[in-house]
């Protein structure tokens, strides 16, 4: 059977538009496998919470180790939730096959996000991947407003370089919160 039919069977399965009712916007940062896009969003966690830490909505207290990018015992993906000047935001770093990037869907429905920020691995020897076919299957049936940010190819790995894309994702979503409060 076809990998792409399989993938968007995944997200049609799992992502209902009803859900949805509150997403309206979601920022993806869009890499290659190992660009940096799992650090990058890790350093924005980190630095939306430094920022404002009585925004964290998060399930659990803040944990700095979960977003440290060495040294850290915690590898792998995180998420965080924000009421980010006065807007329900949330964040998932996964975002390399289809099953995760339902997942993060679910998290953003879950959390009652009007904003979701996400990674999404795309291209791979000059394909689309199921994870790029699997958000734009999410974004067909749930009708957000997608913001696309790439690193391909930047293969971040300083913390100078990662903080230029945070900065640019806080700008992104600082548009988005201003734009979002005049249509209220």
């Amino acid at each position: 059977m076809n990998r792409k039919i399989i993938s968007q069977g995944i997200v049609a399965k799992r992502i209902r538009k009803e859900s949805f009712t509150c997403l309206k916007q979601v920022i993806a940062l869009e890499g290659y496998h190992d660009d940096g896009k799992t650090s990058v969003i890790k350093t924005l966690i980190g630095e939306l919470y430094r920022r404002d830490p009585k925004s964290w909505r998060g399930a659990r207290k803040f944990n700095p180790d979960k977003v440290k990018i060495t040294g850290s015992k915690y590898e792998g993906e995180c998420s965080a939730v924000f009421y980010y000047r006065g807007v329900m935001i949330a964040i998932y770093s996964g975002g390399d096959n289809p099953s995760v990037i339902a997942g993060n869907f679910e998290f953003f429905a879950r959390h009652h996000a009007v904003i979701g920020i996400t990674a999404v691995k795309v291209e791979v020897e000059g394909k689309t991947t199921l994870a790029a076919t699997a958000y734009a299957q999410a974004e067909s049936i749930i009708g957000f407003k997608s913001t696309r940010i790439s690193i391909r190819g930047k293969k971040l790995r300083e913390e100078k370089q990662e903080m230029e894309i945070v900065e640019e994702i806080i700008a992104a979503l600082d548009a988005i919160v201003d734009k979002h409060k005049e249509e209220k």
